[in-house]
């Protein structure tokens, strides 16, 4: 609790001794009246402070794992009443470290019910993040007293850096050496076959034809075709004039 939530029970507390010292000094039965009143509505309020965060299931169901900088990350929180008795306020303060992720929400619980909220907050910067852990907060109905309960339960995030059109970039063409015949032995082997040849020591024997091999009399092996192939390097540009300024110091291009 807080040092405000704190003074008020103590004020109270020390409201009622004097009345309890003002009883006892002038015998006035009004002042013991008020202190047994302070009392019982200090003891009523706390035990409906302490009850109403009882009974209480929390759900955190998180839709998107994986997404990327400009989507949204989706999750919904179920909170479940499982007494009779309704729960007057409860407030959910959530922890989570993603960027612009919302605080929280206070709601009202009739008995046996349950509230659901969906919360989609946009993905601003890329990295790991967690969603929760959360507080649920709740109190009396004079504001005497607040009581916290902690939910440990937690979900990670990963969101990759934005996806970006280049309009202006060409992948290279790739060469495609297959389809010749070579009488040499072929160390490349792909889920293309391009045709057939004579058998050359050192061939694999899974590799022969037997088709060919009833056909033509001879051993015969299948030749692949090379798969188009292309060196292509990516360079990550760390200087400062290749980052973006939409979020000072954070923002980046890959």
């Amino acid at each position: 609790m807080t040092r405000t939530h704190i003074l008020r029970p103590l004020g109270l507390l020390v409201l009622a001794g004097l009345c309890f010292l003002a009883a006892q000094g002038t015998g006035i039965r009004l002042f013991l009246h008020l202190f047994y009143v302070l009392l019982a509505l200090l003891v009523l309020s706390y035990a409906w402070a302490k009850l109403n965060l009882r009974g209480l299931a929390v759900g955190r169901e998180v839709f998107t794992h994986r997404t990327q900088v400009g989507e949204a990350a989706r999750e919904r929180i179920t909170l479940q009443n499982l007494w009779p008795l309704p729960k007057l306020w409860i407030e959910v303060l959530d922890h989570s470290d993603l960027p612009g992720h919302a605080p929280g929400f206070v709601a009202y619980l009739p008995g046996r019910e349950q509230r659901r909220w969906i919360t989609a907050t946009p993905c601003t910067m890329r990295g790991k993040f967690t969603l929760g852990p959360a507080t649920l907060v709740s109190g009396d109905p004079f504001g005497i007293f607040r009581v916290t309960r902690s939910i440990d339960s937690t979900s990670e995030v990963l969101v990759y850096p934005r996806i970006v059109d280049l309009p202006g970039f060409q992948l290279p063409s790739a060469e495609l050496p297959g389809g010749q015949n070579l009488k040499s032995r072929t160390y490349h082997v792909t889920p293309n076959v391009s045709g057939v040849r004579e058998y050359q020591p050192g061939d694999s024997f899974n590799r022969i034809h037997w088709r060919s091999v009833a056909r033509t009399g001879q051993l015969m092996v299948k030749e692949f075709e090379l798969d188009p192939t292309a060196e292509l390097y990516v360079v990550l540009d760390m200087q400062e004039r290749g980052q973006e300024r939409g979020m000072p110091g954070r923002g980046e291009r890959a």
